[in-house]
């Protein structure tokens, strides 16, 4: 992870094809160490883990102020979520946790400043909260609701990641952005009847409180 001060006339050599990262790769005809840029944080790869980082934003929201200035990035492999943050000149990284199975290659940010991470090969956008509140130290909640079966036959059962107050509740939306219907609240596992629809793609909504998680579900 490099990091460019705000105040950089740019311009910064970081290294490639002579270092990866802070690790010498290819050297000839390179220059001096001194003269690059080197990451203020790295991690290997880990065969069957880590392959590939995402990059993403720092955190300038306002729901989570203990988030703010921590630089969120994750593996696309592995799943490993992480926080980065300057303290007092010194890198502290925050270890969030394995979402295995979603694939991350991509964040977000929308007008508020709230982050969000999408995962490739779940089709679930997860929203960046802290579980802690007014805690010292911000933690990502657990990963999110499972939904399944998708592609989805008559039944699509939904196992909510979230609670909040009120229970879980549900809507579908068509890909032009149509509600196609609303239920809920529940407070658990709950099904939703989907054999009136006609076979297409659709969007999920689960929102509990303040928590919003959307899921991409083919209807067979």
């Amino acid at each position: 992870i490099n990091f460019q001060p705000a105040g950089s006339p740019g311009g910064e050599n970081y290294g490639w094809r002579c270092y990866e990262g802070s690790l010498e790769y290819n050297t000839e005809d390179c220059r001096d160490r001194g003269e690059y840029t080197f990451p203020v944080h790295e991690y290997a790869h880990d065969p069957g883990g880590h392959c590939s980082v995402t990059g993403g934003f720092v955190y300038r929201g306002m729901d989570y102020p203990v988030l703010r200035g921590h630089y969120f990035f994750a593996d696309h492999c592995s799943g490993a979520l992480w926080s980065l943050r300057d303290t007092a000149g010194e890198w502290v990284a925050g270890d969030h946790g394995k979402y295995t199975g979603n694939g991350f290659s991509t964040f977000g940010e929308d007008s508020r400043g709230e982050l969000y991470v999408a995962g490739l090969e779940s089709g679930i956008l997860f929203r960046v909260a802290s579980s802690g509140g007014t805690s010292s130290e911000g933690t990502l909640p657990a990963p999110g609701s499972r939904v399944w079966p998708n592609p989805a036959g008559e039944r699509l059962r939904v196992e909510p990641g979230m609670q909040g107050k009120g229970g879980v509740r549900a809507t579908l939306f068509d890909l032009e952005g149509k509600k196609v219907f609303g239920s809920g609240p529940y407070n658990g596992s709950f099904s939703l009847d989907l054999g009136g629809l006609p076979a297409g793609v659709y969007i999920l909504s689960l929102q509990a409180g303040t928590e919003r998680e959307t899921h991409r579900i083919t209807k067979e």
